[in-house]
């Protein structure tokens, strides 16, 4: 259970800042980054859903991380990673995102994959 607390504390500590698309868009996409990077080490397989907003050429994206492909009736586990403005954001739903990627992190040591899919959203 200690391993679990430190790995929250750390994906928190790591991840916290603003991430307000307008505001702060770098640590939005360095956020997102992280994200990836770390579903991959977890040996889960990654989809961007890649969309732009109307006056607003940056492009934003959703990320989708599971395991072998995504299967018909999965659950899904969802939370957002970006922040309204000036938020650290850590109870600005990075809280959701620290514990989805812990228990995509747990799962990933098992033989057996369960059908569910992780969902980072932004905006």
């Amino acid at each position: 259970m200690v391993e679990i607390k430190e790995n929250l504390y750390e994906i928190i500590w790591k991840m916290q800042g603003p991430k307000h698309p307008f505001y702060n868009y770098d640590a939005l996409e360095s956020c997102a980054d992280e994200i990836v990077d770390r579903l991959l080490k977890m040996g889960l397989k990654v989809k961007e859903q890649v969309f732009h907003v109307k006056g607003d050429e940056r492009p934003y994206r959703n990320i989708v991380g599971y395991w072998d492909e995504i299967r018909p009736n999965c659950t899904l586990i969802g939370s957002h990673y970006d922040t309204v403005p000036f938020s650290p954001g850590a109870n600005d739903n990075l809280s959701a995102v620290a514990i989805s990627l812990e228990l995509a992190r747990l799962l990933s040591q098992e033989n057996s994959k369960p059908n569910i899919c992780f969902a980072f959203f932004t905006l």
